[in-house]
């Protein structure tokens, strides 16, 4: 009885030093697939984003006083514009699905069209507001999402 009982007590502290080493595991994962990221950081317009290494950042335009700026990240595109334009920009939009999203903890307004056969995608969009400017995010593909998801606002 005893002997069953200590193989019992084994295997269950065998499951646990299995899980805690595949939590630990993708913890490592994650964070060595990020290793190769660069981090942005823009005191004036209160964000941050990363973006991987082999892609140069481009600041296209940078006008505080008119509320304008963006950068490009290869496929990556963000423009910052005053919010009085968002009328003009949602012309611009793509018609395609159409959800509802959280970008940096802001909720916004996602755009999403696929290609003709619908096997990829085509370009999405991702619109938010906070404060007195919009922000625009465009791009496509799985960069375009994965340098979405790191966006911060300080």
């Amino acid at each position: 009885m005893c002997s069953s009982r200590q193989s019992l007590s084994r295997i269950s502290s065998g499951v646990v030093l299995i899980f805690v080493l595949i939590i630990i595991g993708l913890f490592a994962f994650q964070y060595l697939q990020k290793e190769d990221w660069n981090h942005y950081l823009n005191d004036y317009w209160e964000f941050e984003i990363s973006y991987p290494s082999h892609l140069d950042l481009n600041i296209t335009i940078d006008v505080p006083e008119e509320n304008m700026f963006g950068l490009i990240l290869g496929e990556f595109r963000m423009t910052i514009l005053d919010s009085d334009m968002e009328g003009q920009v949602k012309l611009y939009l793509i018609e395609g699905t159409e959800k509802e999203v959280t970008v940096g903890g802001v909720p916004g307004i996602f755009f999403h069209k696929e290609d003709m056969s619908g096997e990829k995608e085509y370009i999405t969009q991702t619109l938010i507001k906070k404060g007195p400017v919009i922000y625009v995010f465009v791009g496509e593909g799985k960069e375009f999402q994965e340098i979405l998801s790191t966006f911060q606002f300080k």
